[in-house]
């Protein structure tokens, strides 16, 4: 009996180690979920202080930016690749940001966020549009991102 015992003990302590383990690995988990959203929200951010640190300081740069704010952009020929350029980047990040999301590093509420920046860009920067429209024209798989409807519209 006193053996039938210890081995009903040793297997309540076996069983209780179990159940112990697979709390801690969710719980670690859930954090590397948290750092993981962390890191990709400061990517980001970072990301986009960029360019707003490059409008801020290059004078030429934050020209550009205020004639891409007018419908009536007549541009030179450097000032349309530079356009064109941009578009590009724009769509890189965005879509950068919606496949984070697929890929479970985003929340909805981030996403959420980008298709507010997208529509805030195209209305901040009309004389994009013809870009966008080219680039989305070139790339049908453009098409597949939530984040891009605004420019489909």
């Amino acid at each position: 009996m006193n053996t039938e015992r210890f081995r009903q003990v040793i297997e309540i302590l076996g069983l209780s180690a179990i159940v112990f383990s697979l709390l801690l690995v969710g719980y670690q988990i859930q954090q590397a979920n948290r750092i993981a959203d962390a890191i990709t929200t400061y990517e980001i951010v970072r990301d986009v202080n960029q360019f707003n640190e490059i409008g801020m300081t290059d004078p030429t740069f934050a020209a550009f930016l205020v004639k891409l704010g007018s419908e009536d952009f007549a541009p030179t020929a450097e000032e349309a690749k530079q356009a064109q350029l941009l578009a590009y980047r724009f769509l890189n990040v965005w879509i950068a940001q919606e496949t984070a999301y697929r890929n479970g590093l985003l929340t909805e509420n981030q996403l959420s966020i980008t298709k507010n920046d997208v529509i805030t860009v195209i209305n901040d920067y009309p004389a994009l549009l013809p870009y966008w429209s080219e680039a989305m024209d070139s790339q049908p798989d453009f098409a597949d991102y939530v984040v891009l409807q605004p420019l489909v519209e």
